[in-house]
């Protein structure tokens, strides 16, 4: 029986983070998204959330092999509003788990370990987004208390 643990990123998980937000851009597609990932651009950006300060990726891993991450950053609002909370939030970007891992609470246990990552840096409020349609993603976040607050909806010219 494999063994499975949760533990934030380093530079040796950057292959398997990749490869988790390739295939989640992937299923993305499946939902008709008006665009695709840059995988050059991709990689760059989740080296840099495994390597900065103000960003985070917590991994799923069973014999070594990356299944699943989260990953999110702290955000500084540029002064067009004015937050009850602050001036930063933190933002949770990309949440996947390898299809043989899912409905087995991991994603739960991934958002929280990201959620205390974020309090333990001062962050008040985290936000998050999910397709619409993606119910598994839609129950998850209801189920860990996050409120909808607005939808994103865009038209072809």
């Amino acid at each position: 029986m494999k063994k499975y643990e949760i533990t934030e990123a380093g530079p040796g998980d950057l292959d398997g983070v990749f490869r988790c937000a390739e295939a989640m851009h992937a299923e993305l597609a499946a939902y008709d998204a008006p665009f695709e990932a840059n995988p050059a651009r991709l990689r760059e950006i989740m080296e840099v959330y495994i390597k900065s300060k103000t960003s985070v990726v917590y991994v799923l891993k069973a014999e070594g092999q990356v299944l699943g991450m989260v990953a999110g950053l702290i955000v500084k609002f540029d002064g067009r509003y004015i937050p009850k909370y602050g001036n930063t939030t933190g933002r949770l970007t990309e949440l996947y788990l390898a299809p043989e891992v899912r409905r087995q609470s991991y994603a739960m246990a991934l958002m929280e370990k990201a959620e205390d990552w974020f309090r333990a840096n001062g962050i008040r409020f985290l936000d998050s987004d999910f397709v619409e349609g993606n119910l598994p993603s839609e129950r998850l976040h209801e189920k860990l208390g996050y409120t909808p607050f607005r939808s994103i909806v865009y038209k072809e010219l």
